[in-house]
């Protein structure tokens, strides 16, 4: 770093900020902040700082999301965004003290600028000495959960996977029917109308034939219809759709899908995704009546925080997580833990147990 600028890595934002504090003091000012590479892989926080004295002789690095700002005195009232965040308005009250480097961090991870200020402010609100952990409550407190499709439930549920394509709809449907016939011991059927892709219902023939369970292909909705009808004892029964490019046809899916009694849409949204496109997403199947989030590709996130902006705009809870390509191991139910660690980085080293 030049001049006076020191830099500090951590684990998470808490961390790094009382390294700051403690060399620097509580008027230190935060130059700019980052997640780098670590050990076996693992993200870590990277805190630019400085006295205020010694900025005076120092350039700052410009740019987005480096506007300095005091790591103990208010922030400006306009924090700046960073990783194509959008900037919060212009009319709200300065955020409150420490809330500046956490907000940076929010945005570091991929979260959407709007968002990461409601959490930040959210957080503020509520007494404590620990800022960290008031935003981890905040996140939690944010994005509601819901039971997981595989589990038991009184009656009889029709599930239809919807999504983009290459979102994991059909990886993450076999990983729920496995998990649904071999954790619960639910009489599974398994249903496409996905007729675009070349070999779709191949793919899903070969999950049914390895979990004996039926499998239908509907190219309309009487197909569909009598398909169902026909497996009338199964409990679950799991509808693979095909991702559709324009909104007029993914709408006409939907129709499809939501004409039949009972059915319900679980959109299947890619982690990998950043922000921007996942606020598409959301935007797009929250008008068809979605009922449940499941988040695939978590293991590829590189800005897993970008993940809010579906809970915010499609207003439906997080049911399930898939995390790799392993049938069915990769999937787990969606707990307030998990997503606040996914979200904000974990603070301890053990990873969740699976549920």
């Amino acid at each position: 770093m030049t001049g006076g600028i020191r830099c500090f890595r951590a684990d998470d934002a808490h961390d790094a900020l009382a390294q700051v504090r403690s060399a620097l003091g509580a008027d230190a000012v935060i130059v700019s902040t980052r997640e780098v590479g670590g050990p076996s892989g693992r993200r870590r926080v990277e805190v630019a700082a400085a006295r205020p004295e010694q900025l005076a002789a120092v350039r700052a690095p410009t740019g987005p999301g480096t506007r300095p700002a005091a790591a103990g005195s208010a922030a400006p009232s306009r924090p700046v965004a960073a990783a194509g965040g959008a900037p919060p308005p212009d009319d709200r009250a300065p955020l409150p003290r420490d809330a500046v480097l956490l907000y940076r961090c929010l945005i570091a991870r991929g979260m959407e600028g709007v968002i990461a200020e409601e959490l930040i402010r959210r957080a503020f609100r509520v007494p404590g000495d620990d800022p960290v952990a008031r935003l981890r409550e905040a996140v939690a407190r944010f994005v509601p959960t819901a039971p997981a499709p595989w589990l038991a439930r009184r009656g009889r549920r029709v599930l239809a996977l919807v999504g983009p394509t290459g979102s994991g709809k059909t990886t993450s449907l076999a990983k729920i029917a496995a998990r649904a016939v071999l954790d619960s011991g639910l009489r599974v059927a398994l249903a496409t109308v996905d007729t675009y892709r070349v070999g779709a219902g191949d793919q899903l023939a070969r999950y049914g034939s390895m979990l004996r369970v039926p499998v239908a292909i509907a190219r309309d909705r009487g197909e569909l219809v009598r398909a169902l009808e026909a497996n009338a004892r199964a409990d679950l029964v799991l509808v693979d759709t095909a991702g559709r490019s324009s909104a007029e046809a993914t709408a006409r899916q939907a129709e499809l899908l939501t004409g039949v009694p009972g059915a319900e849409l679980l959109l299947v949204a890619s982690a990998a995704t950043g922000w921007r496109d996942l606020a598409a997403v959301a935007a797009r199947y929250a008008a068809l009546g979605v009922a449940q989030i499941l988040f695939a590709k978590t293991d590829e996130a590189a800005a897993p925080a970008g993940v809010l902006g579906v809970c915010v705009r499609a207003a439906r809870p997080v049911c399930a997580i898939a995390d790799g390509q392993r049938v069915p191991e990769d999937l787990r139910a969606a707990t307030p833990d998990w997503l606040v660690d996914f979200v904000l980085g974990a603070r301890r080293a053990a990873p969740p147990r699976r549920t």
